[in-house]
């Protein structure tokens, strides 16, 4: 008898060693999100990668990299891209270097954008880097002439809902030049609900432009357009026409600025909208023939392209 309890004992200790053993093997691994270019190369898809923890973080970087150039599927595609080598990898100080081929520069437009929110999202998912600063060779990488500088995964967003629906997509908005007589298109990227409408993200980064500037491919290149006092009062999409009501701030035109810009800032960003192709503006719920100097403010408004830098 005392031989069976003794046994059963060596048993009872050797399943819990074995279970112990198990957990302490799933407490070592650790979970990341890991970011993609979405088939259509229009927006960005998340994967989830376990992966043991103990390994240094430029390991990490290296690991997470792999995973992005090799994680591909029929429904979203590699931020990496075959043609795009990783010369070197450098950390300091919560600051993560990374030094690309010449091959990077041959990337632009929506597809750069995504694809670098896609490294940075991902590599800021590892304890410690809250910075990422791209080099092409030795070089900082350049974006319209301008050095990108350290990014950080809120580099990429703005209008964030937090609700668990959010989405992110690189936008076309239409900002002045300099001197107020043109305007100049700017790409950016937003994450937005989808619960929500996206055209009144874009009407919201219009408005608050001094913040959201800083994050397009041309910040050094454009000024605000629509007054920063302004309020959207009401904004509704029927029949591919897009109906904004505006506080009377709207009429509080900036220095500098023709009106026609400022109107056309709203309608050509607007009409980028797949849903949108006119819009109809009015003030505190009445129509304004007017508007500084343009006439005809109270129509219903086509893309113009003549104003376009």
């Amino acid at each position: 008898m005392r031989r069976l309890i003794v046994m059963l004992l060596i048993i009872s200790l050797s399943i819990s060693m074995i279970s112990c053993g198990n957990m302490q093997e799933d407490a070592l691994m650790h979970l990341y999100t890991v970011y993609y270019l979405d088939s259509d190369t229009c927006e960005l898809v998340r994967e989830e990668y376990e992966m043991p923890e103990g390994k240094d973080t430029v390991a990490l970087v290296h690991e997470l990299l792999k995973v992005m150039r090799t994680g591909e599927d029929a429904n979203f595609k590699s931020a990496m891209g075959e043609e795009v080598d990783v010369i070197d990898v450098q950390y300091k100080e919560s600051q993560l270097s990374l030094y690309f081929s010449a091959a990077y520069n041959s990337r632009s437009g929506t597809e750069e954008i995504l694809s670098r929110a896609a490294i940075v999202k991902t590599l800021c998912g590892i304890d410690g880097v809250n910075f990422v600063e791209f080099f092409v060779e030795d070089h900082p990488l350049m974006i319209s002439g301008n050095v990108v500088g350290m990014m950080n995964a809120d580099s990429f967003l703005t209008g964030l809902d937090e609700r668990g629906k959010d989405k992110t997509k690189v936008v076309t908005v239409y900002f002045a030049n300099k001197q107020g007589t043109s305007l100049v298109a700017a790409q950016t990227m937003v994450n937005y609900d989808t619960a929500a409408p996206l055209a009144k993200l874009l009407i919201e980064h219009l408005i608050h432009a001094e913040e959201t500037i800083p994050y397009t491919n041309k910040k050094n290149e454009v000024i605000p357009t629509v007054p920063s006092s302004t309020v959207l009062r009401n904004l509704t999409i029927r029949d591919n026409v897009c109906y904004l009501d505006f506080s009377k701030d709207i009429n509080h035109l900036m220095k500098g600025i023709q009106s026609e810009v400022v109107v056309y800032s709203i309608v050509n960003t607007l009409c980028e909208l797949p849903n949108v192709n006119r819009v109809q503006i009015t003030v505190e719920g009445e129509s304004q023939e007017k508007y500084g100097e343009m006439d005809g403010f109270h129509l219903v408004l086509e893309r113009k392209l003549d104003f376009v830098k």
